[in-house]
């Protein structure tokens, strides 16, 4: 079914537009319903968001730029910085501030292993001109010698990472971030221990392209 907004047309009988009536509210209720309590919610939520989806933004007509915001009026919306990078929520300030990134990266639900020696991939950052951030890791069996908070900075006209430990005078642990060129990669740098239950999340504070 789709929403008729020609209806009713002067003159029209009852008889004539009440299906097609019938048919636009049905239309309206399962379409405010995407994301939100229907119209015809009876818990007391109708109209408040049970959830947000939030589709690649593209400019009427396009210019593959981001949003354009005004004074006071900022702007959370998705969009694709790069292909690896991928959709990501973004947070727009007024007056066309920097946008910032509130996606973070996370590793898969399933614990990755790294043997010594062995590394795994975070993210290709093929596209990106410069981006910060901080990358978090640790073996959930092993917090003593697995832990890894990176701050991190890439930079195309380098082709480098730049990577500056964030824990402070703490022991040095098996797991390091490193850079296999375009790709940030964690290492188990470790010569016998193998890390069974690895995770990882990478946080972006700036992205450019």
């Amino acid at each position: 079914m789709t929403y008729n907004p020609n209806i009713p047309q002067p003159g029209d009988d009852l008889s004539v537009s009440q299906g097609q009536i019938l048919q636009n509210f049905q239309v309206s209720n399962s379409s405010f319903g995407v994301d939100h309590y229907s119209f015809a919610d009876l818990t007391g939520n109708t109209g408040k968001h049970n959830q947000i989806t939030t589709p690649i933004y593209i400019a009427d007509p396009p210019t593959g730029d981001p949003p354009i915001t005004g004074a006071n009026e900022p702007k959370m919306y998705a969009f694709a910085d790069s292909t690896n990078l991928g959709a990501l929520n973004y947070s727009r300030g007024p007056s066309n501030m920097v946008p910032t990134p509130l996606t973070h990266f996370q590793s898969p639900l399933l614990p990755i292993v790294l043997a010594p020696g062995a590394t795994t991939n975070v993210l290709d950052f093929t596209g990106l001109t410069y981006a910060l951030g901080i990358l978090y890791a640790v073996d959930t069996a092993d917090l003593t010698n697995s832990r890894l908070i990176t701050y991190f900075s890439w930079s195309t006209p380098f082709l480098a990472f730049r990577f500056d430990s964030l824990l402070g005078n703490s022991p040095l642990t098996s797991l390091l971030a490193q850079a296999f060129g375009n790709i940030l990669q964690i290492k188990n740098v470790s010569a016998a221990n193998t890390f069974n239950n690895v995770a990882w999340a990478l946080q972006f504070d700036r992205i450019w392209t």
